[in-house]
C-alpha cells in the first residue's frame, strides 16, 4: 500500500490498523459497488499530469471480532460513501524523452507509470479524515 498513498494518508490509516489489531477487530467493506464517478480536477504542468476523480460507491461495512461475529456495521444495510482518487504520471517532458529514446508512445518510461494516490474522504460518515474532505 505504501507506494500508492500519501504520507499523511498512510499515517492516518496505520493508526486505525494498529487500533483494530490491538482489539482483535477487522473492518471491511463487502460487496462494494461503484455507483458513479465524477471528474473533480485535471491539472497539467511541465512535470506531471494529474486527474482527480470522486468515486461514489456503496457496500456493507462491517467490523468483526476474532470469532467472526459482527460487532459494528451491518451485512443487511448498505452504506453509501465517496472517495477522492488522484492519478498522476510524469508530464510532457518524460514523454518527449521517451520519444527521443525511441520508445513507443504506448509504453511510457517506467518513471512515468501512473500511481494512484488515494485520499479517502468518507465525507458521508464519521470518523472524519484528519486530512479533510
Amino acid at each position: 500500500m505504501r507506494p500508492y498513498v500519501s504520507d499523511a494518508l498512510l499515517q492516518y490509516l496505520q493508526y486505525w490498523v494498529d487500533a483494530y489489531k490491538a482489539q482483535a477487530l477487522r473492518n471491511a467493506v463487502e460487496k462494494v459497488r461503484i455507483t458513479r464517478f465524477e471528474t473533480a480536477k485535471v491539472t497539467r504542468d511541465l512535470h506531471y499530469d494529474a486527474v482527480t476523480l470522486r468515486v461514489f460507491a456503496t457496500g456493507f461495512e462491517v467490523t468483526t471480532n476474532a470469532a467472526g461475529e459482527v460487532v459494528g456495521g451491518s451485512r443487511r444495510r448498505e452504506r453509501p460513501y465517496s472517495e477522492y482518487w488522484t492519478l498522476i504520471r510524469a508530464g510532457r517532458r518524460a514523454w518527449a524523452a521517451a520519444a527521443r529514446a525511441g520508445l513507443p508512445r504506448t509504453a511510457p518510461p517506467s518513471r512515468s507509470t501512473w500511481r494512484a494516490r488515494a485520499r479517502t474522504a468518507a465525507c458521508t460518515s464519521p470518523p472524519a479524515s484528519s486530512t479533510g474532505c
